[in-house]
C-alpha cells in the first residue's frame, strides 16, 4: 500500500460532482489530479474485495484478517465480496501496519492507542472508514479513530466531515517501480 499526502481522485473524467459533507456535492476538477488518463487507470488491477467482518472490534488483528475473508453476509443476505478496482482499507491493514509484534499478536484492535501501537496509517484529522462491516446484524461499519483505536459505528448516523476515506488500489503484477522513495518530494515512479 502506498501512502500519499495528496487527495486521490479516481476517474478518467475531467470534471464532475464529488461527495462533500453530509448530503451535499460540489463540482470537482480532475484535469490535474488523480487518474485522468486511460493509461494510468489500466495500471490498477481488478481484485476481489472482501467486506465480511467480525461482530466485535475486541479481537487481535489475525482474527480480523480471517473474518474479513470469511463468507459473512449482510443481514439482507447479499454477498460480502465484490470485484473492483478501488476499495477502502481493511481493519487488518491498519493492524498490521503498526509493525510491533506485541500489538499484532496480543492487543485487541479496539485497545490500540497512539502511544503503545504507533501506526503510520493513523488518521490525524478525522476518523477513517474501512471496507469492513460489523456482522452484528446492524448497519455498523468499522472505522479507525484518530486515537489509533478501531471502532464500530452506525454508518447512517455518522456520514459527516468527521470521517474520511482513503482509496486503496492494487497494481497489476506487471507494474514495476522505476524510481523515487515514496516521499512527497520524491514520489514513486512506475511503469508497465
Amino acid at each position: 500500500m502506498l501512502k500519499t499526502k495528496r487527495k486521490l481522485k479516481i476517474g478518467i473524467r475531467k470534471s464532475g460532482n464529488c461527495p462533500y459533507g453530509k448530503d451535499n456535492t460540489k463540482t470537482c476538477d480532475f484535469s490535474s489530479t488523480g487518474l485522468n488518463s486511460e493509461a494510468y487507470y489500466n495500471f490498477i488491477a481488478s481484485v476481489k474485495w472482501y467486506t465480511g467482518g467480525p461482530d466485535s472490534e475486541s479481537r487481535p488483528v489475525d482474527s480480523f484478517y480471517s473474518d474479513e475473508r470469511e463468507s459473512n453476509r449482510f443481514a439482507n443476505n447479499t454477498s460480502s465480496d465484490w470485484i473492483g478496482k478501488v476499495g477502502l482499507i481493511y481493519p487488518s491493514d491498519f493492524g498490521y501496519a503498526t509493525g510491533k509484534s506485541s500489538c499484532i499478536d496480543e492487543t485487541n484492535m479496539n485497545n490500540y492507542s497512539s502511544s503503545s501501537c504507533e501506526n503510520w496509517l493513523t488518521p490525524t484529522d478525522a476518523s477513517l472508514w474501512t471496507i469492513t462491516h460489523n456482522s452484528n446484524g446492524n448497519s455498523d461499519i468499522y472505522a479507525v479513530g484518530t486515537n489509533s483505536r478501531l471502532i464500530s459505528t452506525y454508518v447512517w448516523r455518522t456520514i459527516a466531515p468527521s470521517f474520511e476515506t482513503r482509496p486503496v488500489v492494487y497494481l497489476n503484477s506487471d507494474v514495476i517501480k522505476t524510481g523515487g522513495d515514496g516521499s512527497s518530494t520524491n514520489p514513486y515512479s512506475i511503469r508497465r
